[in-house]
């Protein structure tokens, strides 16, 4: 390959060549994915809380994670697990190194659900979602309150806009809707495939920090008490 790329095709090839090679060994899954203006009906398969009445131990509960992901451009997925409670992390020093350039922790809910996009025969996908007001999260987390769970209730999620400026995501309940089959179902190990854990020593490489930066920008942590929340 030559040294020397020019032109943005080629530059966007090599961007996604790179990040596919930091994800060739990832366990590979099944998303819920919606283009603006897409709809499709959801079943969850995993509850909220071990203490809801509809709880099934064979396929436990739903996943919120605490990540970080690098901000720049093209680098949506570098995301990583934050290890802060280890006693150090790569992305909680770069955010305290300068808070607004967006490397602060992102909370995630990440579940396994049985969808029905219209076009496809109905299969397994993980749903990922933020917690933000544009996500469905919150109205999901309050509907596992006022229904006792979310594993009995056929749900619509629907996707608005197209730019990451402009995407919002809303949540109905399809009342009284038979529900799917969901016997001999796999879901997917979301602690496998959904998240990604980096040792410390190799965050910087996995995030694409360069040493310059990391060696001026961001203090090395010697425990969690370092930081100040």
């Amino acid at each position: 390959m030559t040294s020397l790329i020019t032109g943005l095709a080629a530059i966007q090839e090599q961007i996604d060549k790179q990040n596919r090679d930091f994800d060739s060994d990832a366990p590979k899954a099944r998303w819920l994915k919606l283009k603006g203006g897409d709809s499709a009906k959801v079943l969850f398969l995993q509850e909220f809380d071990e203490g809801s009445p509809n709880y099934n131990p064979e396929m436990g509960t739903v996943l919120l994670a605490v990540e970080h992901n690098n901000p720049g451009p093209n680098m949506y997925t570098r995301k990583a697990l934050c290890t802060k409670d280890e006693g150090a992390c790569v992305g909680c020093e770069m955010n305290k190194a300068n808070p607004k350039k967006g490397w602060n922790q992102k909370m995630r809910l990440y579940a396994n659900a049985l969808v029905n996009d219209g076009k496809n025969e109905p299969y397994v996908a993980i749903v990922s979602q933020g917690l933000g007001g544009k996500s469905i999260t919150p109205a999901l987390a309050q509907m596992a309150v006022d229904y006792g769970g979310i594993t009995k209730t056929l749900f619509r999620i629907t996707r608005t806009g197209s730019e990451m400026s402009n995407t919002s995501y809303t949540i109905i309940p399809l009342v009284g809707a038979d529900l799917p089959d969901t016997d001999g179902l796999e879901l997917y190990d979301l602690k496998e495939v959904a998240t990604r854990k980096i040792d410390y020593e190799k965050q910087a490489e996995f995030y694409g920090i360069e040493d310059s930066e990391t060696s001026s920008e961001a203090p090395k942590s010697e425990s969690a008490t370092d930081f100040e929340w």
